[in-house]
């Protein structure tokens, strides 16, 4: 040989890198028919800034994943993020991804996702409201406990399915409860008991605009 192969090796499952545009680290989940990565940790030192968007696609060796997965504990404990917006393509929420976001206000979920796991943001404070997209399938259990400052929570279309996991919203609407409001049938058959009670929270019903 001789020949210096200047071309980036090849990518392969298990890699790991930073993604400069956005912050973020990525480990390849998938190499071949589809090329996707999940967001990881970024080790000892959790993630710094103040607002992140994790983006639909991102190069790596000159190849374009899709973004389909934060994993678990990705954000956990980012005390300074504030807003974080996520894009279509994201599959799946890790256990615990943004758990103890403690200045964490807004999140954006888009249409697509699957599955928000256990305790995804617990205790994300001062999140104040949050929308799940229609495609949303499971909320697992304590996703959203100790979410205090959460006054709206809105499911679109048939979302989750009643695959909501015990005190999904523990601790929601303790000093007043929360507006809810639930599109579709689904939503008719799973509204909050009399005292508003729902999933460990508590709610008020909003007329159901679907009605």
């Amino acid at each position: 040989g001789g020949y210096f192969n200047l071309a980036a090796p090849a990518p392969v499952e298990g890699d790991q890198f930073v993604d400069a545009t956005s912050g973020l680290m990525f480990e390849v989940t998938a190499v071949g028919e589809a090329n996707t990565v999940k967001v990881i940790p970024t080790g000892e030192t959790p993630y710094s800034g103040t607002i992140y968007t994790v983006p639909a696609t991102v190069k790596y060796n000159d190849v374009d994943f899709a973004v389909t997965e934060i994993e678990e504990y990705a954000f956990y404990g980012c005390s300074s993020l504030q807003s974080v917006t996520l894009s279509e393509g994201l599959i799946t929420i890790g256990m615990y991804a943004f758990c103890g976001c403690e200045s964490l206000q807004s999140v954006t979920l888009p249409e697509g996702l699957l599955t928000i796991g256990e305790s995804a943001f617990e205790d994300c404070v001062l999140l104040q409201s949050v929308t799940l997209p229609a495609s949303v399938t499971t909320i697992d259990q304590q996703a959203f406990r100790g979410c205090s400052a959460l006054t709206s929570v809105t499911f679109e279309g048939n979302a989750c399915q009643d695959a909501i996991g015990e005190d999904a919203f523990y601790g929601v609407g303790e000093d007043a409860p929360a507006l809810l409001t639930l599109h579709g049938t689904w939503a008719k058959e799973n509204q909050p008991d009399e005292d508003g009670n729902w999933y460990g929270g508590k709610f008020e019903l909003s007329e159901d605009p679907s009605a």
